[in-house]
């Protein structure tokens, strides 16, 4: 063993690890336009929904949910010059918001929380439904709470799946998780419907 010299590889390799990090990134890198960390409509195969782990709302806030008959919906009308945000207290901690000139004209946005019922078809999926499905032309902010999910696991082993309607589902692979807040934040070119899964 050589104790008075470092290895000549170590430099090569030090650089190596300090460019992959450059690369990849972290979760408290900054996201969203520009970073080049947006989730787009993928070219890779989805995953059906039957493969997927699903996680469902809590009972205790289904329950809720339901006696004060709540719609977990919130419509608005965005300014396509202006921007703004739809959703948050009324979706429970769920919402996007639109930098000015994402959209191509003044759009109704809305962000619904969906429950799964018994006598729903195969293939319900407790989570989020934001409406009109539709691409944008910059990437929007849109913010999930997992707060009323029925998990008591650790929240960084949570994944999101993202679907239009086909069957097929797929990762949301950028993003910051925000521990305090109980929220999962990132960055998209379209809507879509959403639910957590493990």
């Amino acid at each position: 063993m050589n104790r008075g010299r470092a290895s000549p590889g170590l430099p090569v390799v030090s650089l190596l690890l300090v460019g992959l990090f450059s690369v990849s990134g972290c979760s408290e890198n900054p996201i969203g336009p520009g970073s080049g960390k947006v989730n787009v409509v993928s070219a890779v195969e989805g995953i059906p929904d039957d493969q997927i782990d699903w996680l469902s709302w809590k009972p205790e806030f289904v329950e809720e949910f339901k006696a004060l008959q709540k719609s977990g919906s919130d419509s608005r009308l965005i300014e396509a010059d202006e921007g703004g945000t739809v959703g948050g207290p009324s979706t429970f901690g769920n919402q996007v918001t639109f930098p000015a000139n994402a959209l191509a004209e003044d759009t109704y946005i809305t962000v619904e929380v969906t429950i799964c019922e018994a006598d729903d078809p195969p293939g319900c999926v407790d989570g989020l439904l934001f409406l009109p499905s539709m691409t944008f032309e910059a990437p929007v902010e849109v913010v999930l709470s997992y707060s009323d999910l029925d998990y008591g696991g650790n929240p960084e082993d949570l994944v999101i799946y993202w679907s239009q309607g086909t069957g097929d589902w797929y990762l949301v692979d950028t993003g910051v998780h925000d521990a305090n807040e109980q929220t999962y934040t990132f960055w998209v070119d379209h809507f879509t419907s959403y639910g957590w899964a493990l």
